[in-house]
C-alpha cells in the first residue's frame, strides 16, 4: 500500500524508475499471449496467495491475465514471451516487447510496435478500477 501511495503522489510520467532491475537469480516465466495479439497487456497480481504459481502465465483473448503472486517481475532479459493458438506456440521477437513496467498489484508490457512516447496510462487505469 505504501508504493502505491508513493505512486499516486508522483505525477512524474516518466515511467522508467518503475522498471525491474535484472535479477539472474530467479527462475523465468513463460507468457503466453493469444497469437496476433498486439496491445498492452495487463497481468494483475494478487496478494492472496504467496506460493510460487507455475512458471507461465497465460494471457486471455482481451490482454489481461490474473497472476497469484505479487512478488514476481517480468523480464525481456530471462522470460519468454510466446504466441499461442490452439496447434501451435511461437516465440515473440524481443523487439516486440516494449518496457516491462511492475506498478502496485500490475505488471503491464506492450505486444508489437507502439510510439516510445506512449506510456501505460496508470493513473487512468486506476480510476477506472474504482468506479
Amino acid at each position: 500500500m505504501k508504493r502505491l501511495n508513493e505512486f499516486n503522489q508522483n505525477r512524474d510520467p516518466d515511467y522508467t524508475k518503475f522498471i525491474p532491475k535484472p535479477d539472474p537469480a530467479r527462475a523465468d516465466y513463460d507468457i503466453l499471449i493469444p497469437v496476433g495479439y498486439t496491445g498492452w497487456v495487463k497481468i494483475h497480481t494478487s496478494s492472496e496467495s504467496n506460493e510460487l504459481p507455475e512458471r507461465s502465465i497465460k494471457v486471455k483473448e482481451n490482454g489481461e491475465a490474473v497472476f497469484p503472486y505479487e512478488g514476481i517481475t517480468l523480464l525481456t532479459e530471462y522470460d519468454h514471451f510466446y504466441y499461442i493458438s490452439n496447434t501451435e506456440k511461437k516465440k515473440i521477437p524481443k523487439e516486440h516487447i516494449s518496457e516491462i513496467y511492475n506498478f502496485p498489484e500490475l505488471i503491464v508490457f506492450h505486444v508489437g510496435p507502439r510510439k516510445p512516447e506512449e506510456p501505460f496510462p496508470y493513473h487512468e487505469y486506476l480510476k477506472e478500477k474504482k468506479e
